[in-house]
């Protein structure tokens, strides 16, 4: 018998290889085959009785009284979402009640097709209104990554037609993107009583340059939204000019205690005013404040410069 080549051997080869991924390829297919419902047209398991999504049935064999009772619980739950954001059902109380009455008449599977087909409506009025509030926070997570994972976990249950999740991920968003909205505006808050106390140190010729370089880390961190760190360097940012600030207190105080010397005979508001705006300075500087030092030592000076 004549020795086999090595292109015939190489051929065989190459044909048995293309036989056995054909075979593969075919046991894919089988494995992998799945049907589309004809009403809401989710991918289904082959073998599904009914659709797990809008419970349209594919077979006669199902328990109705069953799906039924799953079909009120979740028309129910719908109903008081659409009632708290105003989204008007206006078919769903006079579905209900065809469904009543052909359940008093035992006819279950005409219940159960009624209550089908008004949560399929109801789905249909709902799930963009959810889409809406979802695409509310597009904004927020442009300025919070962390917030994109919850955000691309509503759109998919919304997909999948998990209302009380999509429900629960956007709560969760409304909390995080409110707390990040106090967050951010804490800050500008800060930022604001910082720049201005720029300003009033230069007017007590008090050089701010340690102040502003700070401010400026403090603005960097707010650019990376690490809000509440950046309010902790805002806080911190006239520490560096403490000794500066300290020693025009005490300017201050001499320049206030002889004022005041001169008003007590007369007393009335304006020497009280002074007085208050005194102590808080104290309790300031004590606390070691020293943004809060400069805002009651501007407003002192003010006091003192009306008379």
């Amino acid at each position: 018998m004549p020795e086999e080549s090595i292109d015939e051997i190489i051929e065989e080869i190459l044909r048995e290889s293309e036989e056995k991924e054909s075979a593969e390829e075919e046991e894919l297919v089988v494995t992998e085959e799945v049907y589309e419902c004809p009403v809401c047209h989710h991918t289904v398991p082959p073998d599904a009785k009914f659709c797990p999504y809008c419970y349209a049935v594919f077979e006669d064999d199902v328990n109705y009284r069953d799906l039924t009772d799953t079909l009120i619980k979740k028309l129910k739950m719908l109903a008081k979402y659409a009632s708290e954001r105003n989204i008007p059902l206006p078919a769903l109380k006079k579905s209900v009640g065809e469904a009543k009455r052909r359940a008093l008449a035992k006819d279950f599977q005409g219940s159960f097709e009624v209550l089908q087909e008004a949560y399929v409506n109801i789905m249909n009025t709902i799930i963009p209104e959810l889409k809406k509030e979802i695409e509310n926070y597009t904004a927020v997570i442009g300025v919070d990554s962390s917030l994109r994972e919850i955000y691309g976990r509503a759109e998919n249950l919304l997909e999948e037609w998990d209302i009380n999740g999509v429900i629960t991920h956007l709560n969760e968003l409304k909390s995080r993107a409110e707390k990040l909205s106090k967050e951010l505006r804490l800050f500008l808050e800060e930022l604001d009583r910082a720049e201005r106390a720029v300003t009033i140190a230069k007017n007590f010729s008090i050089n701010p340059e340690k102040a502003v370089e700070a401010i400026d880390r403090a603005k960097d961190l707010a650019d990376k939204k690490q809000y509440r760190e950046a309010r902790d360097a805002l806080k911190e940012a006239f520490t560096p000019l403490r000794e500066d600030i300290d020693a025009t207190v005490e300017k201050l105080l001499k320049i206030a205690h002889e004022e005041l010397m001169r008003r007590v005979t007369r007393g009335g508001k304006e020497t009280k005013r002074v007085l208050r705006l005194v102590k808080e300075l104290k309790i300031y500087r004590d606390e070691g404040n020293w943004l809060g030092v400069l805002e009651k030592m501007d407003a002192i000076s003010k006091e003192l410069s009306k008379h």
